[in-house]
């Protein structure tokens, strides 16, 4: 055995956050190590089954107490009762000797005893599927350990969603008198006012007729949550009481919205997704994962620092030390994965520790989650000088303290109607500003207030990022025609229709076991249907385009790449390697930057963003607003406007914008599209729209043409004040 390095600990202060690296598996792993994307591959479809039933037979579970099956509420904080939760699960269907250590619970015994039958075909005296198996205890004990605390986390996670739900059963109760927009509205200030214990509906609302509902479901939420600050309960840590007093309020409103055919209805407690998960790789895990190879497969490189004296894989007890001492973790992790490819410049154990308060300083972690094709490393960042508050939400940029100085923020996020500190004259001098506007067929229109006024047909200081554009460029369509090819080939929508029909979004304990027993009866077409089909590749695909859309807009906003011209359509180059596709789009990038006179940003961006809540229409691919909002917060400081100050009035002088017309150009021969070869080798070149003549053929570019003729008028997309030189989108907001 090699020589074992000796304990070091001098690792972050205590104030660390986490970050993650995301990278796919394949590029992770050294070669000699390639067999591990097949063995951490197999077990997350292991662990996809196991997680899944688990949260059937804890949401069974709990149905049953609600409804007073047994008095004492279940222990769904303690990490040790999930593991046998997660081990329960694993046992045959038919399974009659239980081990003794799982069955000292009565009332889950209970519980699962009436799981196992709704897992059997009555008929036939036979099982519908049995569990997979890792067919090594101790790596199982462990993923069940790492299951659990991850499981205690989305409880927790889960309860913080009660507003919410209350939210959503007055949408349902409201949409028939309002239309979608204004019910969003008054449902979100209704539901914020049973929160607040507002003995009366807003003042704004009582013409709805709803006094009599207020009342209903106030009187519910007072008998169970009266004089508790939901807020603060959520902050600090939640006990058995508090959350029985949260499950019978949610009950109660589920119940409600099963009686309103057209509301949406949500899990009473956290559910499975089909598809095959990640699941966390700690160090120990990843020993463990290693030493099953090695016994199943001979000649399995191992790293020295786990060979025994023999050359035999070490025991569990030795395992145990190691996998204990900061040093040997970094050495195994080191020498199976190249960690380097997704972080070069880290801190590692035994560096010097003087510039630890340098928030440039990283370091590993020691685990990682995934699902055999992608995987997302957990990193460590000392917060000593960490000022801006990290959030991930609107709900939590509401609960941000008012009056904040943002004096020495550089990035983050806040509201303005808080009354922000520290934004003065000259902080505004030697700041880029740029006003940004949301919507639904634009998703983002923003310009900046230094930059000349646009006229009409010059693009260069406007960013307009385009819904259908950001569609095309993250690849939502083309899931979505992927994912339905796939089902009609494997000829599985009549599975995903009897699960539709018999949902887990239900609040009686008799339904769900319906929802577990068409479940099981599905579940080796929906497993083998997950577990292949390229479905992790194809989610990992989607996730590398919608970061690098974040990133384009990130650029663009920050002055950092010149804006993308609004309406141009996405080019798809197909190369023969990703170095000529990068060399193209780097010298297309240069050409235009040439050609515009555009002069890349240096100082510090303000952007000044409407807070306006678009919604996700019916049948339409979803817009993530606050998804981009909260990326390009980590980047810039963002300062959350009134709506109506970026699109109608001037903040300044309160003088209403006009919009700005131009006009377009039309050519009066026939158009056609057609492929232009470029100077790149083996490419197919892209299509433009070109003049041809009646017979067809090809006479020139559209944009070339002399004959050109100007027809009317076309409305720009952004808007200027006539009492102001250059604002546009009202980006002076100080």
């Amino acid at each position: 055995m090699a020589n074992v390095p000796q304990p070091i600990f001098n690792g972050f202060p205590d104030r660390t956050r986490n970050v993650t690296r995301n990278c796919s598996l394949k590029a992770l792993t050294q070669p000699e190590y390639g067999f591990m994307q097949t063995e951490i591959r197999l077990i997350a479809e292991v662990n996809a089954t196991r997680r899944q039933d688990a949260f059937n037979l804890v949401n069974l579970h709990m149905r049953r107490y609600l409804e007073g099956n047994f008095a004492v509420i279940p222990p769904i904080f303690n990490q040790t009762w999930w593991t046998w939760v997660y081990k329960l699960v694993g046992l045959h269907p038919q399974a009659e000797n239980i081990p003794a250590f799982l069955a000292t619970d009565n009332d889950l015994m209970g519980t699962f005893a009436v799981f196992q039958t709704c897992r059997i075909d009555q008929e036939a005296n036979e099982a519908y599927y049995v569990p997979d198996t890792v067919n090594d205890g101790t790596l199982e004990a462990t993923m069940a350990g790492n299951f659990a605390r991850q499981a205690i986390q989305n409880f927790k996670e889960h309860l913080r969603g009660l507003q919410q739900h209350i939210a959503i059963l007055w949408q349902a109760a409201l949409e028939p008198r309002l239309n979608r927009m204004e019910a969003k509205r008054a449902s979100a200030q209704l539901a914020r006012a049973i929160v607040h214990h507002d003995p009366q509906p807003p003042a704004d609302l009582l013409n709805l007729d709803i006094a009599e509902d207020y009342q209903m479901l106030r009187d519910v939420y007072e008998a169970n949550l009266a004089d508790v600050d939901l807020w603060l309960v959520y902050a600090r840590h939640i006990d058995y009481a508090m959350c029985n007093r949260i499950l019978n309020v949610s009950r109660w409103c589920l119940q409600a919205a099963e009686d309103l055919q057209a509301a949406k209805r949500w899990s009473l407690l956290p559910v499975a997704k089909h598809q095959v998960s990640n699941f966390l790789i700690c160090t120990r895990t990843l020993c463990l994962i290693l030493r099953r190879r090695a016994h199943n497969v001979e000649n399995t490189p191992v790293p020295n620092v786990l060979r025994q004296a023999n050359g035999q894989f070490m025991n569990l007890h030795a395992l145990a030390r190691l996998t204990g001492n900061p040093a040997t973790q970094q050495l195994v992790w080191e020498t199976i994965f190249n960690i380097n490819h997704v972080q070069r410049h880290r801190w590692r154990l035994g560096d010097n520790l003087n510039d630890v308060v340098n928030l440039n300083a990283i370091s590993f972690a020691f685990s990682m989650q995934s699902d055999g094709v992608k995987a997302h490393l957990l990193f460590e960042k000392p917060i000593l000088l960490q000022i801006e508050p990290v959030v991930t939400s609107r709900a939590e940029i509401r609960r941000l303290p008012e009056n904040l100085d943002l004096t020495a923020w550089t990035k983050g996020v806040y509201h303005l109607d808080k009354g922000p500190r520290g934004l003065n004259e000259a902080r505004i001098e030697n700041s880029r500003i740029v006003g940004l506007d949301p919507g639904v067929s634009s998703m983002i229109t923003a310009t900046s207030t230094q930059d000349e006024m646009p006229q009409p047909g010059l693009w260069q200081q406007e960013v307009e990022v385009r819904t259908r554009s950001y569609h095309a460029r993250t690849q939502v369509f083309w899931e979505y025609q992927k994912e339905a090819n796939n089902r009609t080939k494997y000829n599985i929508q009549d599975e995903y229709d009897q699960l539709a029909g018999n949902s887990s979004n239900v609040s009686a304990a008799a339904d769900f076991e319906q929802h577990i027993r068409v479940m099981s009866r599905v579940r080796n077409r929906m497993r083998f249907f997950n577990a292949h089909f390229k479905h992790r590749e194809i989610r990992a695909t989607l996730a590398s385009a919608r970061q690098s859309a974040n990133h384009h807009i990130m650029n663009q906003l920050l002055g950092l790449t010149p804006p993308f011209r609004p309406g141009t359509k996405m080019h798809h180059i197909h190369l023969s390697s990703k170095r000529m596709r990068k060399r193209w789009h780097r010298h297309r990038r240069q050409a235009a930057r040439e050609l515009s006179g555009w002069v890349r940003n240096e100082n510090d961006t303000i952007i000044f963003w409407g807070d306006g809540e678009m919604p996700t229409l019916p049948y339409f691919a979803p817009i993530p607003h606050v998804g981009i909002l909260l990326f390009v917060a980590k980047f810039a400081l963002v300062i959350l406007t009134g709506e109506f100050r970026t699109s109608q009035i001037h903040s300044g002088c309160d003088a209403q914008l006009v919009p700005i017309r131009g006009t377009y150009i039309r050519t009066p021969h026939r158009m056609k599209r057609k492929r232009v070869q470029t100077r790149i080798r083996r490419t197919r070149g892209r299509k433009v729209k070109t003049c041809v003549n009646m017979d067809g053929q090809r006479l020139h570019r559209q944009s070339l043409c002399t004959q050109g003729q100007q027809q009317g008028t076309e409305l720009w997309s952004l808007k200027r004040c006539l009492n102001h030189e250059h604002d546009v989108v009202s980006a002076c907001l100080l």
